[in-house]
């Protein structure tokens, strides 16, 4: 019997009355850490699922934004187009194909009186002051 008792000493070997303790205690152990990494495992998850909902918000709100400023954009574009056809004189009198270029002889027979005309009117208003001032020269 004493040769049992020296046979445990010095060893870590738990007394056979207690091991069923040390099992229960180390299946304890282990499932608590079982818990504590299936907690953790599912906050991991739930944080990663936030951050794919804000991630998807976010890449949402960035479509809409990029869709609003094309919209704009085209409006910008479709208002610039319009100017430009409103002061491009080919828009307002046609293409060159559409036009008539030759003006009619009557036209340009009527426009030539005027130009005459006018002509005239000038010459004589520039005539005009040369002769009041001769005339405030002899007196």
């Amino acid at each position: 019997m004493s040769t049992s008792n020296n046979t445990n000493k010095g060893k870590s070997v738990p007394p056979v009355d207690n091991l069923t303790w040390w099992m229960d205690t180390a299946l304890a152990e282990n499932d608590s850490d079982d818990k504590a990494l299936a907690a953790r495992k599912f906050q991991e998850c739930q944080q990663h699922r936030a951050e794919k909902k804000a991630i998807d918000g976010l890449t949402q709100e960035l479509k809409e934004m990029r869709q609003e400023y094309q919209e704009q954009g085209k409006w910008v574009v479709a208002t610039i187009n319009n100017l430009q056809h409103r002061l491009d004189p080919e828009y307002v009198a046609g293409s060159e194909e559409e036009l008539d270029l030759e003006v009619p002889k009557k036209k340009m027979a009527e426009a030539s009186v005027e130009l005459g005309e006018l002509r005239k009117e000038a010459e004589a208003a520039v005539e005009e002051p040369e002769d009041e001032e001769s005339d405030d020269d002899e007196v």
